[in-house]
């Protein structure tokens, strides 16, 4: 991670590390994870309309109605699965981790078998092209890395299909009042919503808490300079999104 020696903060307005050992925490991060990609606790949205998380722990897991921190990264993933899912953690056929390019793996039941594929003309994330006949193939969804307080690292949070335009509509919303997600804290709960064919899911809410300081911006815009890498490389499995089973329609239009 880069290191513009910034001063620590005494009295953040939220607990951070980062803010308040930031020496520390650079020091650690650098020695424990050189040339790692770490496992990083993964949060997936319930299935059948639930309104409450399960967080993985070192010992156990624990549940929570909301997640709250500051959103460090964020960007579009596509993911097809060629297999339904049978409880194993099978990698995607293809997948893109900027949601404009696909690599297939050489095994992979698609006709770019060990290639690349452009998602916006891919036949696979065209709408029509699921079994249903009505949403996409390819799963096209947002992975949202939130830093919560006292932690160094983050959660990983895979948005899924069915609740992709409202992430996008908070992310436009912060960008209406000059705002980076990470200057500012986030909620992310759940509420249960019904597709057309009558299923129950559960539907993200995403808002903004409160801003942060212009101290507190600093830090958190080298951190999350310094981890972007690393969280890019994390690639994805099926059990992250196998549970999804609402509408799995969605709109890219917002980018």
């Amino acid at each position: 991670m880069s290191n513009q020696n910034l001063p620590a903060i005494v009295n953040p307005t939220v607990n951070l590390p980062i803010l308040t050992q930031p020496d520390e925490v650079r020091e650690i991060l650098q020695e424990n994870l050189d040339g790692m990609i770490p496992e990083l606790p993964r949060v997936k949205f319930p299935s059948g309309g639930g309104l409450a998380f399960e967080i993985p722990g070192e010992d156990e897991t624990s549940v929570a109605s909301e997640l709250v921190g500051v959103v460090v990264d964020q960007h579009s993933m596509n993911a097809y699965w060629s297999q339904k899912y049978d409880g194993q953690k099978n990698a995607p056929d293809c997948v893109s981790m900027d949601g404009k390019v696909g690599t297939a793996r050489p095994d992979a039941n698609v006709p770019w078998a060990g290639g690349c594929q452009d998602c916006a003309t891919c036949p696979l994330n065209q709408f029509g092209s699921a079994e249903d006949g009505r949403g996409k193939a390819c799963k096209n969804m947002k992975r949202v890395a939130l830093l919560r307080e006292g932690e160094i690292l983050p959660l990983l949070i895979t948005i899924p299909p069915t609740s992709v335009r409202e992430w996008n509509t908070y992310m436009v919303n912060l960008t209406s009042k000059l705002k980076k997600p990470y200057s500012v804290v986030t909620k992310i709960k759940l509420t249960k919503a019904t597709n057309a064919s009558g299923i129950t899911y559960s539907k993200g809410v995403f808002s903004r808490v409160k801003d942060l300081s212009k101290e507190e911006v600093a830090h958190l815009k080298e951190y999350a300079a310094g981890i972007k890498a690393i969280l890019r490389n994390v690639t994805i499995d099926v059990t992250e999104v196998a549970e999804e089973i609402g509408d799995q329609s969605s709109d890219e239009s917002i980018a």
